[in-house]
């Protein structure tokens, strides 16, 4: 595992320092870090460690003293960066990329081996189409970014998602990879136009003395959107599931303690668990084709979600940014003597 140097922990936020040594264990390495956020989540030992709303609430408060007791020139407390409108059309576009990216990283992989039972490896292969249109576009972006508007590379990218992600949710019924390989290279076409162009435009409308918080601060929404996508996509996923099983077991088995069994075992199936697929196989062999079918309505309805967020991302772009993209903040200039 890797230490976190100097520069490293003098960086992290206040309030997860504040909070690892609440719980008695600050976090000495990058690992240790994430079992302690993934314990505190999925164990929920939030809310024990601080006896329910009230006591988050007190913690909460603290922060806000804390982040009043901050030095008026400390660039934590900085807030200028989203008085430009660019800027803050580049953080929601790398909020809402990536929320739509990971649920289709994530969910598309389980779809390809679950529903079209696809090997890993093979798994990897098919989603090729993404990576090597990106690979394309990313040379392309360079040069578009000089000459066009970045309204129009935006608007086209998040569009360009948007559609890739619509087209997919439809045809995932036909069970094809091939019939996903065009939504795919949309996909890919808008990456490739925004991967590292909306970054750019971001931090050419903030000062340079606050480029490298205004680049934390894009990070930091990416990366957020990320955790969005995964949980709001799963969420809907899960619903689905959960509701469908259900009508699905009550359909297949009469005997309602039998179709508790059932249920169960749909379940640990949906998870990939072979023991609970050979034992659907051996006693409710239908029952295996209607978690196919459960498994790409619920991931459609993923899709359908991601390609919303992106489409309000396009929308958003459209008033965001200028026509012609130039600074609204200028560049600083040094004081003559």
């Amino acid at each position: 595992m890797r230490i976190l140097n100097e520069h490293e922990t003098a960086h992290l936020p206040i309030f997860v320092i504040e909070l690892f040594g609440a719980l008695g264990d600050v976090p000495k390495d990058l690992g240790q870090s994430i079992d302690r956020m993934t314990e505190l989540i999925y164990e929920d030992k939030f809310w024990k460690t601080f006896e329910g709303h009230d006591k988050a609430y007190e913690f909460a408060e603290m922060f806000w003293d804390l982040e009043q007791d901050l030095p008026e020139d400390s660039p934590l407390r900085e807030r200028d960066t989203f008085k430009s409108r660019v800027f803050l059309g580049c953080g929601i576009v790398l909020f809402c990329i990536q929320f739509a990216m990971l649920g289709q990283v994530v969910y598309g992989a389980v779809f390809i081996q679950n529903v079209l039972a696809f090997s890993p490896f093979q798994t990897g292969l098919s989603m090729m189409p993404v990576v090597l249109t990106i690979i394309v576009m990313a040379q392309v972006s360079g040069y578009l970014f000089d000459k066009v508007p970045f309204r129009l590379l935006a608007v086209a990218g998040t569009l360009a998602i948007s559609v890739g992600f619509f087209s997919q949710a439809v045809v995932l019924e036909q069970n094809n990879i091939i019939w996903l390989v065009p939504g795919m290279m949309l996909i890919g076409f808008g990456l490739g136009l925004l991967a590292s162009t909306v970054t750019t435009e971001g931090l050419s409308h903030v000062s340079q003395t606050q480029r490298a918080t205004a680049s934390a601060i894009l990070q930091t929404l990416r990366q957020t959107g990320g955790v969005f996508g995964i949980a709001c996509i799963g969420s809907v996923i899960n619903l689905i599931e959960k509701d469908r099983i259900a009508m699905v077991a009550e359909k297949l088995e009469p005997l309602a303690d039998k179709r508790y069994d059932l249920q169960v075992l749909l379940f640990q199936s949906e998870q990939a668990q072979a023991t609970a697929t050979d034992q659907l196989r051996a006693h409710w062999p239908r029952a295996l084709d209607e978690l196919k079918d459960i498994t790409t309505e619920a991931i459609a309805a993923g899709y359908y979600l991601g390609a919303g967020v992106v489409l309000l991302a396009a929308i958003f772009s459209i008033w965001s940014f200028s026509q012609k993209g130039e600074p609204e903040i200028a560049p600083d200039t040094l004081e003559q003597d």
